[in-house]
């Protein structure tokens, strides 16, 4: 059983991380979609892996590198809930 401060921490760390990718997916959105197929692949598959190592260590040292299923859940609501999210922001 984890201790409900580390539950929280990654909680609130997988939303977070859920935005912060798709902030950056934007931001590089056209070397992910590159017209080379060729690039766009190598640079899909890097970006991918970096954010996935990225995540991965950071669970390393919140929960002891114990991945639950609600925290990969919450990186994709993190992810989808962008957009609402930063048009209340602009707002």
């Amino acid at each position: 059983m984890i201790d409900l401060n580390i539950q929280i921490k990654l909680i609130i760390f997988s939303f977070c991380f859920g935005i912060l990718f798709k902030m950056f997916e934007i931001k590089l959105d056209r070397f992910l979609h590159h017209q080379n197929k060729f690039y766009s692949i190598i640079n899909s598959f890097s970006f991918i892996m970096i954010f996935a190592l990225l995540y991965f260590f950071n669970i390393e040292k919140i929960a002891n590198g114990i991945l639950h299923p609600y925290s990969i859940f919450l990186v994709i609501v993190g992810y989808y809930l962008y957009k609402p999210i930063a048009t209340l922001i602009k707002k």
